[in-house]
């Protein structure tokens, strides 16, 4: 008999309202060993309950790991694009991506452990350097501003018929913060009870992941990622104007542009004393108290998306945060730009399979690799990622430094009315939350 496992994994961004929450955790040694029903002395989950507490284990995610997140970023949102062949908008979640693979990373063995410690970069690390990482990440995340909801919440759901190896439970709940409930596939009630799940996760926002009956897996990983957030200073909206977008197509398509002063931002522009995006423009716009921020890369009029794209890179990612300037110092005699920003509102969603896009899914069929998950081998694996993100005016404190009407003849506006590419990075860390691609707002 083959036993599946189908991991769907739904990944959510909303610009919008806020809620203050926490997320709990406990700490276990990565030792080998163990299946059943062993006490493995972790400590009792902790909330993190301070900026403080959330910053210093901010402090402690090791520069590697950083950099195995941003190397996976980067590499899949090529390899997304390079398969989306009907040029549609994109959006993804790195992190939201990686924590679910490493479930799986947690349990594979030989062959399949290897693939997937390759794809996500680890090869600076021990697997139990990875758990670390996260754990110290997660908890970061949990309480980095109280004016971001940022729910990462995981659990593979299971077969009351699948005996599970506990110590893989209790290492995923630990590090990962993943849970795994044993439920009844057969029972109508089931798929109920994991949308409403997903639905509460994602704010209600996606109602209906599954949409099918259960009755013949004995396993579904859920990983619902949601950011809840609102901009450090609101756009007004009596200022929003309709206006065109040019679209990857070259033709035209009337949008809604929300506009600001953006004397809060901070901005990449080539400039005698600046080196700059290569064939591009980019700007930092800042969540709540700063820490997590969209970063918005435009590409120089007359210039492809690529022409950008082709230079993002961790390392140049790395190398060009430090070269963003300061809204004074945009009135230089080099610059011909005045702070008047325009953004389109815009909603994206977006479904791709990890499998096909990394090219491993023999690794997912009917393999005998998952047996750190349970022995009830080989297991088949179905890999969905479903994001969404909507970015509208909502911010903590309303701007009441005049009208961009007022500031419009006086330089050229930051006006972002062509394909871009954002990313959206807690800056305590650089790990990437978010990344899209914008092509038809």
């Amino acid at each position: 008999m083959r036993t599946f496992i189908s991991l769907i994994i739904v990944s959510m961004l909303l610009v919008g309202c806020s809620k203050d929450d926490s997320i709990s955790n406990g700490e276990v040694p990565d030792q080998p060993g163990n299946t059943g029903e062993e006490n493995y002395n972790f400590p009792e989950p902790v909330n993190v309950t301070s900026y403080d507490q959330a910053d210093e284990y901010a402090s402690q995610v090791d520069e590697a790991f950083i950099d195995a997140q941003m190397e996976f970023a980067f590499e899949t949102l090529k390899k997304i694009d390079e398969n989306n062949i009907h040029g549609r908008n994109i959006v993804y979640s790195p992190l939201s991506t990686s924590v679910a693979l490493t479930m799986l990373y947690n349990g594979a063995v030989g062959e399949t452990k290897r693939t997937l410690h390759n794809i996500l970069h680890f090869d600076k690390m021990t697997s139990g350097e990875v758990n670390q990482q996260y754990r110290k990440l997660l908890l970061s995340l949990s309480r980095c501003d109280t004016n971001i909801n940022l729910g990462l919440a995981n659990a593979l759901w299971v077969s009351m018929d699948l005996e599970v190896n506990q110590r893989f439970v209790a290492k995923n709940r630990a590090y990962l913060l993943a849970q795994t409930p044993q439920v009844d596939f057969m029972e109508p009630t089931t798929l109920t009870r994991m949308n409403e799940w997903t639905a509460g996760k994602t704010y209600g926002n996606i109602h209906k992941l599954i949409t099918r009956d259960m009755d013949d897996f004995s396993g579904v990983a859920l990983d619902a990622f949601s950011l809840d957030g609102k901009w450090t200073i609101a756009f007004n909206n009596s200022w929003n104007e309709i206006d065109e977008f040019t679209t990857a197509t070259g033709g035209t398509k009337m949008v809604e542009f929300m506009r600001t002063i953006g004397r809060d931002y901070t901005y990449l522009i080539p400039s005698p004393n600046n080196a700059g995006l290569p064939n591009g423009k980019a700007v930092r716009i800042p969540y709540g108290r700063g820490k997590i921020a969209m970063y918005i890369f435009l590409p120089d009029e007359y210039k492809e998306l690529d022409d950008v794209l082709t230079y993002m890179s961790p390392d140049y990612w790395k190398r060009y945060q430090s070269n963003f300037i300061e809204y004074p110092n945009l009135w230089g005699p080099e610059f011909n730009y005045m702070p008047v920003f325009e953004l389109p509102k815009f909603k994206v969603d977006y479904t791709y399979h990890v499998e096909e896009i990394f090219g491993i899914k023999d690794a997912f069929i009917n393999n005998n690799e998952f047996n750190a998950i349970s022995e009830s081998v080989p297991l088949n694996i179905a890999y969905k990622q479903k994001s969404y993100v909507e970015v509208n005016e909502a911010g903590i404190q309303v701007e009441e430094q005049g009208n961009p009407e007022d500031f419009i003849t006086q330089g050229v506006p930051f006006d972002i009315n062509r394909p871009f590419f954002f990313l959206i990075q807690d800056d305590r860390t650089s790990t990437i939350l978010q990344m899209g691609i914008v092509r038809y707002p």
